[in-house]
């Protein structure tokens, strides 16, 4: 009877992760694909502002998804705590405590949007400021995702503990972590890497995606049975 009701919460906590990474991955692709894309152009401060005046419901909605994902995330980070501590409960602390700091990163570079989201309101507003703070949140969202990258990495070396994930979800995970320190790290420390920025994403997308949900469609479909 014990060992049905810790396997009914082990699939539980599965089942929980991985939708929640599910709906992590919706909302950053329709946040950052489409509402931040869509206004936000490196080289054209003017451009950029006079967007954002026009159609203040691009940022506003981009923060609202912004939000959301943090709270996902934070939900993760205890889903996927509880669900691997039985494979190494100082690993799983580890990898839950990466995640956090990589959430802690995330949710400071919320600041910097609501100062662009301030300054477009002026009738006056600033195209150099406003390019400043919107600058600013791209940065720092490169080094939280460098420290994701190695959430990730941990995430992997724990999974490869375990005995229940198959190695190939293990390697990709691996795959991930890697190319998200590599990508992000050239983001900021290379000055023109942003000329090809766009071109790298959509080669490292797809492997980078598997890395995360094919863990997460393992963890719907199998994890905990």
């Amino acid at each position: 009877m014990v060992q049905l009701y810790i396997t009914t919460k082990r699939r539980r906590l599965a089942v929980s992760a991985g939708i929640s990474f599910f709906a992590i991955a919706f909302l950053a692709f329709l946040g950052y694909g489409f509402f931040f894309s869509n206004f936000y152009f490196p080289d054209q401060p003017l451009q950029t502002t006079a967007i954002i005046q026009y159609k203040p419901w691009l940022l506003r909605w981009f923060i609202f998804f912004f939000l959301i994902t943090l709270i996902f995330d934070l939900l993760v980070t205890w889903l996927l705590y509880h669900f691997f501590k039985t494979t190494s409960e100082t690993i799983a602390s580890l990898c839950a405590w990466s995640r956090l700091l990589y959430t802690a990163v995330f949710g400071i570079a919320f600041l910097p949007l609501l100062m662009a989201l301030i300054e477009t309101a002026k009738a006056d507003a600033d195209p150099g400021s406003v390019m400043l703070y919107l600058t600013s949140f791209d940065s720092m969202w490169s080094m939280s995702l460098i420290i994701f990258g190695l959430h990730l990495l941990i995430l992997g070396w724990l999974t490869q503990r375990s005995r229940e994930v198959p190695k190939i979800w293990v390697v990709l995970t691996l795959l991930a972590g890697c190319l998200y320190c590599v990508h992000h790290s050239l983001n900021l420390l290379w000055f023109n890497y942003k000329y090809i920025k766009t071109f790298v994403e959509q080669i490292l997308s797809l492997p980078m995606a598997l890395g995360e949900l094919g863990l997460a469609s393992w963890l719907i479909a199998k994890g905990g049975k």
